[in-house]
């Protein structure tokens, strides 16, 4: 068991993060936390918090242990076949139309609540709606939801530029995409917003 487990840890690449559930098809509860412990005391991975470890990233200079992704840490929290969708305050900071950094990061899922805290990093899921969770784990989820936590008002030229900026064409295309697909689920003034940002470039 532990050799299957260290494989798969390790096919994933340093940086993932993953819990026991993650491996329950190769062998008993009991088989699992056993492999994770002893992986965990040989220095092959690190426990981040109850049930939760990483395979971690190394600054190459130095070769410090760095935190994972707070995304990747969400999402091993939620499960791997959850929706997981930035709250309005980190996807506007994400996509650098706030300078205030929460001081803990919240998503939004389907699946039930959590608080966890590790190191600094302090990452809360919400169980969500299916119209608070539209587009999640792509840019539309992100747009949408920087938007609604901006509020009407505060959504000028300026923040149509500054998402410009950040979408690649690829991203505009997948905004687009998926701001039509769900036109119910979302307010007219964010799909306003959103062909604006979408709309080709002048000249």
């Amino acid at each position: 068991i532990q050799t299957k487990v260290n494989n798969r840890i390790k096919g994933k690449g340093r940086g993932a993060v993953f819990t026991p559930q993650d491996f329950l098809d190769l062998g008993s509860r009991a088989s699992v936390d056993q492999a994770l412990s002893r992986m965990t005391s040989d220095g092959t991975i690190r426990r981040l918090s109850r049930g939760v470890y990483d395979f971690p990233r190394m600054r190459q200079r130095s070769a410090k242990l760095l935190y994972p992704r707070l995304t990747d840490l969400a999402q091993a929290l939620a499960g791997p076949r959850a929706s997981l969708q930035p709250s309005g305050a980190k996807a506007a900071n994400d996509l650098g139309l706030s300078t205030q950094v929460p001081a803990r990061a919240v998503f939004l899922t389907d699946g039930p609540n959590r608080d966890v805290r590790v190191g600094q990093l302090g990452v809360r899921l919400k169980h969500s709606s299916p119209r608070q969770l539209v587009g999640s784990g792509g840019p539309t989820g992100h747009v949408v939801q920087a938007l609604k936590y901006l509020g009407r008002d505060a959504v000028d030229n300026s923040v149509i530029a500054q998402l410009r900026s950040r979408l690649d064409q690829d991203a505009r295309r997948e905004l687009k995409r998926g701001v039509e697909a769900n036109r119910r689920l979302i307010p007219d003034w964010i799909q306003r917003t959103v062909d604006q940002i979408v709309a080709p470039a002048a000249g």
